[in-house]
């Protein structure tokens, strides 16, 4: 690991967590730090990089990443301004770069690519609209599960009414005999 005033290298040293890292920094050089290279690494969550306060820059290519939760350490770095992820699994969801996008509001550049005005405006809108349909879903499925358990319920009143009308009427033929 490479450590420098500003800048960080842990590329290729199998990490699997940001936190692994820290005890190689003086704490007073945490806050200094503006490039951050964690390439090659086998990270499957950014958790600790928000202690980076000041960075500027970050790649996490090409590892682990493949939930977007694994992303939210991001939202607190103001100072954001370069961050590639290619390589990742992530990368190849859908809505992933408007998850980004909206969760790093200074980010110029994702992945190589500019980040213009006009991507941040449509990516929060996206984000929003992804974000009410994934909460709709989620609604649908707790209506669905609420709607088979009174199914399933009135189905078992059912077939025990049926049975205990089959032993009364069974009970009563045999009376009458």
């Amino acid at each position: 690991m490479l450590i420098d005033k500003e800048k960080v290298s842990a590329v290729g040293e199998d990490l699997t967590s940001v936190n692994s890292i820290f005890p190689g920094i003086p704490p007073a050089l945490i806050v200094t730090v503006k490039h951050l290279f964690l390439s090659n690494n086998l990270l499957t969550t950014l958790q600790g990089i928000e202690k980076f306060t000041n960075v500027q820059i970050i790649s996490a290519s090409n590892n682990r990443l493949v939930y977007l939760d694994s992303l939210e350490a991001l939202f607190t770095l103001k100072n954001l301004k370069r961050l590639s992820l290619l390589g990742n699994p992530i990368t190849k969801l859908p809505f992933y770069r408007d998850h980004v996008i909206a969760l790093c509001e200074k980010v110029d550049s994702l992945d190589g690519v500019t980040v213009s005005d006009l991507d941040r405006v449509q990516s929060k809108l996206r984000y929003r609209h992804s974000r009410q349909c994934f909460r709709r879903a989620m609604d649908n499925v707790a209506r669905n599960s609420i709607a088979r358990h009174i199914l399933l319920t009135l189905y078992c009143h059912h077939e025990m009414r049926k049975k205990v009308f089959n032993r009364m009427r069974y009970a009563t033929s045999t009376y009458n005999m």
